[in-house]
């Protein structure tokens, strides 16, 4: 068996690119990349495929080996590819963009996914955290901002499963990106009316009496954007499309808690 030679790579792209061979014509986009382009036979990504076999049923433990030494481990083949991919992006800069997949690779790309996308969503809790730090000057308020904040969540989740008996999916925890933006705005529209009951006549003597002053001055404010957010929810929950049905319903319900 020799290398493909091109008169025969081009008489097999010809074949890939007549509508009137309908085999060839449906496989395309199998093995060649959606952008490619049959008249001068160029593509803006390129792709390759590797067939390395599979074991058989007799040959369970070698694959849970190869699973263990070549994927999960730190100098395994998967972590050697990787390494590999990221040199030749540094050095290509942002015109180069490697991605590697297999059947064999697939959990552990998963899990590295999921790791990366908890630590940027921690990461955003900690940024607001810190932020309003900054704007309140003080911690103690600071973290109980961020407490009603993140408990709206789960008692958003009791009263969808408890009174609403419905089912929680994952795509409704990104709600929480959204609390904590409305959340935060009502902590600092609150923190400035109680600033400025600081120099209103008959309330600053007393902080009882300005805690009430504040409230009710910003009370209409926070309510506002809660109805008008709540509001938005309900247009989207009149979507024909389940998924986007229950995820609006189930923010609305978040964001009224």
């Amino acid at each position: 068996v020799g290398l493909v030679t091109a008169a025969e790579k081009e008489a097999i792209l010809a074949k890939l690119c007549d509508p009137q061979q309908t085999l060839w014509f449906n496989a395309k986009n199998q093995f060649l990349p959606i952008s490619f382009d049959c008249v001068g036979r160029s593509s803006k990504y390129a792709m390759s495929r590797f067939f390395a076999g599979a074991p058989t049923e007799d040959q369970e433990e070698d694959a849970k080996m190869f699973t263990t030494g070549y994927v999960e481990a730190r100098n395994g083949w998967f972590q050697k590819a990787a390494q590999i991919e990221a040199k030749y992006e540094r050095e290509h800069g942002t015109k180069l963009r490697i991605m590697l997949f297999s059947g064999a690779t697939l959990i552990a790309q998963y899990l590295q996914i999921l790791a990366i996308d908890g630590f940027l969503s921690f990461g955003s809790l900690i940024s607001v955290w810190a932020y309003m730090w900054l704007m309140l000057e003080s911690v103690f308020l600071a973290s109980c901002g961020m407490f009603e904040i993140v408990f709206s969540l789960p008692v958003g989740m009791c009263l969808w499963v408890i009174i609403g008996q419905q089912k929680i999916f994952w795509y409704q925890m990104l709600v929480i990106y959204m609390i904590l933006g409305i959340g935060a705005d009502d902590v600092f529209i609150l923190y400035d009316a109680w600033l400025q009951s600081a120099h209103v006549e008959g309330v600053k003597e007393s902080m009882s009496h300005r805690f009430v002053w504040a409230y009710r001055r910003s009370a209409m404010a926070m309510l506002v954007t809660t109805l008008t957010t709540c509001g938005s929810f309900a247009i989207g929950a009149t979507s024909p499309l389940p998924l986007v049905q229950s995820f609006c319903i189930f923010a609305a319900v978040v964001v009224l808690v």
